[in-house]
């Protein structure tokens, strides 16, 4: 496949974005079973380049840059945390 599509992985983690021969290729979207999510850069179906992960279990975020599917360089990090009355 060329051009903008979506893959589903039997284990659930889920790519929609873009693709070079068959390969998640250039921008994208990955979402795992948990609920988490990263979108940004992607090179030969890894994360790399720019990128922002979700993580849907503690509330943060991490914005940056990663480099062969590792958080890398200049990284910024942000905490969520609900306000109760």
């Amino acid at each position: 496949m060329d051009g903008v599509g979506v893959f589903t992985r039997d284990d659930g983690l889920k790519y929609e974005g873009e693709f070079q021969c068959n390969v998640p290729m250039g921008k994208g979207t990955y979402t795992w079973p948990d609920g988490s999510s990263y979108e940004g850069d992607v090179y030969n179906a890894i994360r790399h380049g720019e990128g922002k992960y979700i993580y849907s279990t503690n509330n943060v975020t991490y914005q940056g840059q990663w480099y062969e599917g590792v958080m890398h360089g200049k990284v910024g990090f942000n905490l969520t945390v609900p306000l109760k009355c």
